[in-house]
């Protein structure tokens, strides 16, 4: 597959991601993985990225201390070669 081909799944990858968490406030979007499943046909691109926690409505300093540090967080969408679509999602750990 062709460098462009593969720059296809993950710019697919990134939008399904800014549009499933269009409300939310991601940052420092990443490539982590990709990799083709040779048994089905799919891709396999896995996006990191960080989240911040909003602090809930009564919150005392502790926890406005600890939501203002980001969270990691790791996500796998599946993508069908042939269609270019994303198929699904899964949460993947660190």
């Amino acid at each position: 597959m062709e460098q462009i081909e593969l720059k296809k799944m993950v710019n697919t990858a990134i939008h399904f991601l800014d549009n499933l968490y269009d409300q939310e406030n991601l940052r420092n979007v990443m490539l982590e993985e990709i990799e083709r499943s040779e048994d089905s046909g799919r891709w396999l691109v896995t996006l990191g990225f960080d989240i911040y926690f909003s602090p809930p409505p009564s919150f005392s300093i502790t926890d406005l201390l600890s939501t203002q540090k980001p969270q990691r967080i790791y996500k796998t969408i599946e993508i069908d070669e042939e269609t270019g679509k994303a198929l699904a999602m899964k949460m993947r750990t660190g």
